[in-house]
């Protein structure tokens, strides 16, 4: 399989999604289960982000920037490397659009 810039930026939405339902079962009495399951889904989740941030950085599918979105603020919330994807999304949208 191929990692392409869309898998990485994929793969953040999918892992900002299983920390939104941790923290939902984490809030709600009696779901100790899940959140053990959820838990383990984020924990092993971040460091799959962080082997795909380093590899999308040395292969330069992603910036820097969105590298250490995805592995260094990653590891407090993983909507900051979802955030970053949006955000130059959107700033790449623009540029097209001028041209």
């Amino acid at each position: 399989m191929r990692i392409t810039r869309n898998f990485i930026k994929w793969a953040s939405f999918a892992s900002s999604t299983a920390y939104t339902v941790l923290l939902t079962v984490w809030l709600i009495p009696g779901l100790h289960t899940y959140e053990m399951i959820f838990g383990f889904v984020h924990g092993v989740g971040w460091f799959f982000m962080v082997a795909l941030a380093l590899h999308g950085l040395r292969t330069r599918l992603i910036d820097l920037r969105l590298a250490l979105a995805i592995a260094i603020l990653g590891a407090i919330g993983p909507y900051f490397g979802t955030a970053e994807f949006v955000h130059q999304d959107h700033v790449r949208a623009r540029a097209r659009a001028a041209v």
